[in-house]
């Protein structure tokens, strides 16, 4: 699994962040795996993934491997990490709440 985009944004607080977070999920060898389960997580900071209101969503790959969620940053200023996973893999996001 591979980070598309979304990740090292900066954003204002408690709003949406201008671009969603992208994973591609492949196999071993580099084929794009559809129909897979991304576990989404906040692993520390504050905000809330747009699909469910919470801090976890669910996300399902594409035909060309691709999931992708949107997130919006709470009201607490500084970092926040954000988790993607599917079984035996997993990647991080780093963003940023600013005033």
């Amino acid at each position: 699994m591979t980070i598309q985009s979304g990740n090292l944004q900066r954003a204002p607080v408690n709003q949406t962040l201008a671009t969603p977070f992208v994973v591609r999920v492949t196999d071993a060898n580099g084929t794009e795996l559809s129909g897979i389960q991304v576990t989404w997580t906040v692993r520390y900071g504050g905000g809330i993934f747009v699909s469910t209101g919470q801090s976890t969503a669910t996300t399902i790959t594409s035909q060309f491997g691709l999931s992708s969620v949107q997130f919006r940053l709470g009201p607490g200023l500084g970092r926040v990490g954000i988790n993607a996973a599917v079984t035996g893999a997993s990647r991080r996001f780093t963003v940023w709440a600013v005033q």
